[in-house]
């Protein structure tokens, strides 16, 4: 009886070790929220937005936003790396960048790629002292964001392009060729009986 009693102990005392460590070290804040979206923008760019505001006024100051982008995204307008207002207010600021997808290999298969943005972290002092506030951090969420092969008037099923250049195509042009040829070995005949 006591060894099971011991092993239920040792298995409460680590999963409460667990929580609290998580807990801990969650980036999670009582003083300041955010959130992270992404819209299409455009020609096969994206807008990216992280919004942030103080939950009460006069405990958050010198905002440092610090974003990450995956291997295959590029900012085109905007950075990923902002200082904000010397006290965040408890109305939303808002932080925008646009981005764009390069070098992938779109296919009839691959006509679209998904990407993980990954959580974009706010760091803030809790007092007005710059250098001897302590510092704190809260992250967004991590969003999805789909790539679409890019067309200019919108997408489209590449399979429909595939049927028209192997089947349609050819067949018009066997048909437009043929009646030429024998329009040009019609008017050959007609020119040697006179």
């Amino acid at each position: 009886g006591g060894t099971i009693t011991m092993k239920i102990s040792l298995l409460l005392f680590l999963g409460l070790l667990f929580f609290a460590v998580s807990v801990l070290s969650s980036p999670k804040s009582d003083l300041v929220e955010a959130e992270k979206t992404v819209q299409e923008s455009g020609y096969s760019s994206y807008l990216v937005t992280i919004k942030y505001r103080a939950l009460k006024a006069g405990h958050a100051f010198y905002a440092r936003i610090y974003d990450t982008l995956p291997a295959n995204l590029d900012v085109i307008e905007g950075d990923i790396v902002v200082e904000g207002p010397e006290e965040i207010p408890t109305e939303w600021v808002y932080f925008t960048y646009r981005v764009k997808a390069v070098d992938l290999e779109f296919s009839a298969q691959n006509q679209s790629f998904t990407f993980v943005l990954p959580p974009a972290q706010i760091l803030f002092s809790t007092t007005k002292s710059f250098d001897k506030g302590t510092w704190d951090e809260v992250q967004t969420k991590p969003i999805p964001l789909t790539v679409h092969f890019p067309v200019p008037r919108g997408y489209f099923n590449l399979s429909s392009l595939v049927f028209f250049f192997t089947i349609v195509f050819p067949a018009l042009s066997g048909y437009y060729l043929i009646s030429l040829y024998q329009k040009d070995t019609s008017a050959g005949k007609k020119k040697k009986q006179y």
